[in-house]
């Protein structure tokens, strides 16, 4: 996979407790552990559980790694030594801290960043090949593969189960997932649970949820849980029914200070990138230059520091609407609706399967 994280193993061999000066009482509670680990059927007898893991506090040089190898030589199991940024990186994804600095580094340098959204493992695949910056798991799976009107239907199921396909897929792409409708807003206990999950369960490397000031204590509480944070205002797709229909945000003076003001919010609550959609291209501009993080324009002309594009529409897919800021790469939608008559009419004359097929 992406991680670099590394575990080493270290040998145990004749480190025990009494071969750790002092920490005597440490030592008696951590004995009762590896007691459990010896006879494990006395204490479940009794109705104990095993502990899920154990916390050594002190200052360096006390002694809590040589009792944490002691732990280990007593219980006969070997002792894993891993830094706190590689287990978030092995476990959680490619460590918040790279997240950063990948968009950081593009946008000091002024190299344009490339994203698309992905919804499956091939179609993942092929853009990680394609050497595209990153894929978005987004929302939009609710229009483009689940045939909704609107994202507002869109579960964190929904997106664990797309998510997981794609992370599977990009081994060099950073993944972005899509935080759901009310997955976030409603608290921000809410919004750190459902973001953990998500991470887990996909290994994706960040999340994305909409939102300028008013989502900022999610955003906070988001990245001080390790999870980095890629930001989304202007047309926000899940306040479409507020905003009464997909129109261009950031029109009046008013409303490009706000948009301002929410750029520089989420930057400050700790985003690591923001996505400006359907924002005037000199706003979007000003809001570039505003602030430190990269912005990832749809819809917001050239002057932001990425292009995100979904792919069914760069590929002409889908029919069901193309807003106008798209641009047609490849009509692969022609092809393959050619090529599903092709195979239609070769099983019906009987020209397919041929001899060579079979």
């Amino acid at each position: 996979g992406k991680s670099n994280a590394r575990v080493y193993v270290q040998s145990t061999e004749g480190i025990h407790f009494d071969d750790v000066a002092g920490e005597d009482e440490a030592k008696e509670n951590l004995a009762e552990i590896v007691d459990y680990l010896h006879n494990p059927k006395k204490y479940t007898d009794a109705g104990a559980s095993m502990p899920k893991g154990l916390l050594l506090v002190g200052p360096p040089g006390t002694g809590k790694t040589m009792l944490a190898k002691a732990v280990a030589g007593e219980s006969d199991v070997p002792f894993f030594s891993i830094s706190g940024s590689e287990f978030v990186e092995m476990f959680v994804g490619m460590g918040a801290s790279k997240v950063r600095d990948l968009f950081k580094q593009a946008k000091e340098k002024g190299e344009k960043l490339t994203m698309l959204t992905a919804y499956d493992y091939s179609t993942a695949k092929l853009e990680d090949a394609a050497g595209i910056n990153g894929i978005l798991v987004g929302d939009s799976l609710g229009n483009v593969v689940l045939g909704y009107d609107t994202t507002i239907p869109v579960t964190v199921e929904d997106m664990i189960h797309h998510g997981a396909a794609v992370a599977r897929g990009a081994k060099n792409s950073l993944v972005v997932v899509d935080m759901p409708f009310l997955s976030y807003q409603t608290s921000v206990y809410d919004a750190v649970v459902n973001a953990g999950n998500i991470m887990k369960e996909t290994q994706c490397d960040c999340v994305k949820l909409e939102g300028g000031k008013s989502v900022c204590p999610q955003i906070k509480a988001i990245t001080d849980a390790s999870i980095p944070v890629m930001a989304h205002i202007g047309l926000t797709p899940q306040s479409v029914n507020a905003f009464g229909g997909f129109k261009v945000q950031g029109k009046t003076l008013e409303a490009a200070q706000q948009l301002i003001e929410d750029a520089k919010a989420v930057e400050e609550a700790g985003a690591f990138a923001v996505v400006l959609e359907c924002v005037p291209e000199k706003l979007a501009r000003k809001v570039t230059e505003a602030i430190h993080i990269p912005t990832i324009g749809i819809g917001a002309g050239a002057g932001c520091d990425g292009q995100i594009l979904v792919y069914a529409d760069m590929l002409s897919m889908f029919s069901d609407f193309s807003p106008k800021f798209v641009r047609s790469f490849a009509n692969v939608g022609e092809i393959m609706s050619q090529a599903f008559k092709d195979y239609d009419a070769a099983v019906k004359d009987s020209s397919f399967p041929a001899q060579e097929h079979t």
